[in-house]
């Protein structure tokens, strides 16, 4: 069995005793930390959500002023920054 089955089986079919991994299914706080090889045998659009949720979080843990934060988060100003510059 090789990691991408091991996953599909996890996370897209029910619980399951033959995959024990699946029980996560049942825990409100599960984190499954996976490479993109582990999700070639995913459905297209699982993939797309949690990357989508992964897009997501980011955009709300960034923080412009931070200089540790991503690249991203720079170049968004924050409301102060636009009424100052007078584009608001």
């Amino acid at each position: 069995m090789n990691k991408a089955y091991a996953l599909r089986c996890a996370t897209e079919e029910g619980v399951n005793h033959m995959y024990t991994v699946s029980a996560f299914q049942q825990h409100p706080k599960t984190i499954f930390v996976v490479d993109d090889d582990a999700t070639l045998e995913l459905k297209v659009r699982t993939v797309r959500y949690f990357k989508g949720l992964m897009d997501v979080h980011n955009k709300l843990i960034e923080d412009p002023q931070d200089p540790f934060s991503p690249p991203s988060a720079k170049k968004f100003k924050s409301v102060s920054e636009e009424l100052s510059d007078g584009k608001l």
